[in-house]
Order: structure tokens, then C-alpha cells, then sequence
């Protein structure tokens, strides 16, 4: 990553208690490598190119570029697709249940939950990779879950 982001405080209307959010200066461009870890059920290459077309929105959209990792290179963000408990205390809980989970670089991963049945097609109650993959990217660079209908980071019960 070429550049840091910044803490800003501020007071949210829904607790009235100080908080921090991210900010990324918008006059800066973020240059931002990720590589995969693992695949679990999910077809390679459906993981690469479906995270690849939302790392592509993404860059449509914001100040952020993103581009896969070469070979040995460090990574601002790792993507793996795992089972039940894998080291970040957020452990994956069965199909239905928590999908994909995400955290801003330093730590940056994105981590699917493997019993779901993905899908870059779904039908029934396959579940969208590409959908899941932009609302976890959206974490990952800092925003929240959101109220607003059509804000990707919806927050959906």
C-alpha cells in the first residue's frame, strides 16, 4: 500500500458515544496487492475471477487499485475460503449462517465460509460470490454496515 489511512473521530447519532472511522484521503491513490490462500470447495478459478471483478468495482468507484500479488510478494489483503474455527476468532458457523468476513490491511484478509454453496450464478440458495466478495471488500476498506437499501455494505439479516 502506498499510503496510510487516518483515524477521525466523531459522535454517531445512534449511540451518541465518541467512535473512530477510517479515512483515506481522497487526493491519494492506494495501490493494494492481494493473493489467495486457499480455495476450499469453491472452483479456483470462479474465486479468482469473481474477486477480481469486484477488486474491479471497487476501483471504478473509489481511490483504491488493485491488483494480485506476484509470487512471494507480501500482500495488503489475503483471500482463503475456510471451516468452522481458522485463527481469527470469528469462526464460521455451518451454511446459512455468516458468509464472509473481512479486516482493513494491516491484518487485510477476506475469509469465506466454505459449507456455503457458491455460486457466480446462483439459483435458490446458492449464494452470489460476487455480491458477498464487493460487500466484504467495502469492510475491508473501512465502511460500516449501512441501513441504506442500496449501499452494498447493506447489513442483511
Amino acid at each position: 500500500m502506498t499510503a496510510h489511512s487516518t483515524l477521525e473521530p466523531f459522535i454517531p447519532s445512534s449511540t451518541g458515544q465518541m467512535a473512530y472511522k477510517l479515512r483515506w484521503p481522497v487526493d491519494q491513490v492506494y495501490d493494494m496487492t492481494y493473493t489467495f490462500l486457499t480455495f476450499g470447495r469453491v472452483l479456483m478459478e470462479d474465486l479468482c475471477t469473481t474477486v477480481a471483478n469486484a477488486f474491479s468495482t471497487w476501483e471504478e468507484h473509489s481511490v483504491f487499485l488493485f491488483r494480485e500479488a506476484d509470487p512471494g510478494e507480501d500482500a495488503d489483503i489475503e483471500i482463503g475460503v475456510y471451516d468452522g474455527y481458522h485463527g481469527d476468532n470469528i469462526p464460521f458457523d455451518g451454511r446459512g449462517g455468516i458468509f464472509a468476513h473481512g479486516s482493513k490491511p494491516a491484518d487485510g484478509f477476506l475469509r469465506s465460509n466454505n459449507a456455503e454453496d457458491w455460486s457466480t450464478n446462483p439459483t435458490g440458495i446458492q449464494v452470489d460470490l460476487e455480491s458477498v466478495a464487493l460487500h466484504v471488500i467495502g469492510h475491508i476498506l473501512s465502511l460500516a454496515h449501512s441501513d441504506n437499501d442500496w449501499a452494498i455494505t447493506l447489513y442483511m439479516e
